[in-house]
């Protein structure tokens, strides 16, 4: 799923039609000396050497981290690919 994923948000750029970049946020916090969990978790992304390069290229080109730009990858493809919505009906009933 993540190489169909990011090879679609490659090719169809999205950050070209008014998408904005979204910067993931970190797992760990730390306030008055006490380390703290976000709630946020890390995702490991598992991409061929060359679509990872690609990854890195349009990142660089971006001026944005390989980070950002496969997290906007998932908000982009939830948000207007694959919506909860779209996957299990709009809940109204007939």
């Amino acid at each position: 799923m993540f190489e169909d994923m990011i090879g679609r948000f490659l090719n169809e750029q999205p950050w070209e039609h008014g998408l904005h970049w979204r910067k993931p946020k970190t797992a760990m916090t730390y306030a008055n000396g006490m380390a703290g969990t976000t709630g946020w978790s890390q995702v490991n992304i598992q991409l061929t050497p060359e679509l990872k390069e690609r990854v890195t290229t349009t990142a660089d080109m971006c001026g944005v981290s390989n980070a950002c730009l496969c997290y906007t990858a998932i908000f982009w493809w939830v948000q207007f690919i694959f919506p909860p919505s779209k996957m299990v009906g709009s809940g109204a009933k007939k």
